[in-house]
């Protein structure tokens, strides 16, 4: 009854968003439309993996899943929902959307492609306050997390950070980073790219 009751208000809190953008909304507007977008999202997301935690949990029948190239996902107010994307140091937690489109990214940061477990995740987000902007704040050492949709989560540290060209999608795409956050920069005609490292897992924890 709670998880219907969340999808309920999440569809409604779009709609509400949804209308508001609409109507000729200033950038500032609609920076602030994306950030109540993505927590509505977020906070629905959060009760999902709540639930499928549980289920995996206490179910001893569920196997292990074999690595795919595909991410698990969830379908949440019809969009499909990797992960919750994480970076401590500057207060961010933000639902991750599979597949990327303009009005997708105006929801919450989108995958680009790759995935956790192949290690070549790469994630963009609009240069919203409240979605990837304080991404230009990270220096290497920072961390960040991502969390998918099964509630297990992977640990990164920032390896650097660098700004390429719109035209540069080889050297965004290829890389031996295991995570590439990225965004536009100010005015939008660059991208400001964070390459992260995977941290992994202690012995005694495997």
């Amino acid at each position: 009854m709670r998880r219907i009751r969340g999808i309920l208000l999440i569809v409604a809190g779009l709609a509400m968003s949804f209308i508001a953008a609409g109507m000729f909304a200033s950038y500032e507007q609609q920076a602030e439309i994306a950030g109540t977008n993505a927590e509505i999202l977020l906070t629905t997301l959060t009760e999902e993996i709540k639930i499928r935690e549980e289920i995996i949990q206490y179910d001893t029948a569920v196997p292990e899943e074999p690595v795919a190239a595909e991410p698990p996902k969830v379908t949440l107010a019809g969009y499909d929902v990797v992960g919750i994307v994480r970076v401590p140091s500057q207060g961010l937690e933000l639902p991750v959307l599979d597949g990327w489109s303009y009005d997708m990214l105006q929801i919450s940061p989108c995958r680009y492609s790759g995935s956790v477990d192949n290690g070549d995740l790469i994630v963009l987000g609009h240069n919203y306050k409240k979605h990837f902007s304080p991404l230009k704040k990270l220096k290497a050492g920072d961390a960040v997390e991502f969390c998918d949709v099964n509630g297990k989560t992977y640990s990164y540290s920032v390896a650097k950070t660098e700004i390429l060209q719109k035209t540069e999608l080889e050297r965004l795409t290829t890389t031996e980073h295991d995570l590439t956050l990225f965004t536009c920069t100010n005015g939008g005609y660059r991208r400001f790219v964070v390459r992260c490292d995977l941290i992994p897992e202690s012995p005694e924890l495997q």
